[in-house]
């Protein structure tokens, strides 16, 4: 793992943190590859994930599942790991999504202890 580097705070530093946001933001779409269809295979793979979640978290901070409430009850869409502040950007994904899709509510809960 890299050191953090401060940026000098300029336009093109504005310019740079939207650039980084979009890709932070595309990373965890992409992470978005529902859980839901490992449920397919009778749930073996969505099991994997929570219990390799469950050892510990990937990086510094907890990890973090986005779920949705659903009329079954709440699903495990997404893994967010990885980022400096894992439930902040849940969070923001989950703002971003509920936006989307006013009719659906999405929250975060914590993948590892």
């Amino acid at each position: 793992m890299q050191p953090e580097r401060s940026l000098p705070k300029t336009g093109t530093f504005k310019n740079r943190n939207k650039k980084t946001a979009r890709a932070k933001l595309l990373s965890a779409l992409l992470l978005c590859i529902p859980l839901q269809a490992c449920e397919s295979n009778n749930g073996d793979a969505a099991l994997a994930i929570e219990k390799y979640l469950a050892k510990g978290p990937i990086g510094t901070s907890p990890d973090f599942f986005l779920v949705r409430n659903s009329p079954d009850g709440p699903e495990n869409v997404a893994v967010i790991y990885g980022f400096k502040d894992d439930k902040a950007f849940c969070y923001e994904v989950a703002d971003i999504y509920m936006k989307r899709y006013p009719s659906e509510h999405y929250f975060c809960t914590q993948a590892n202890y």
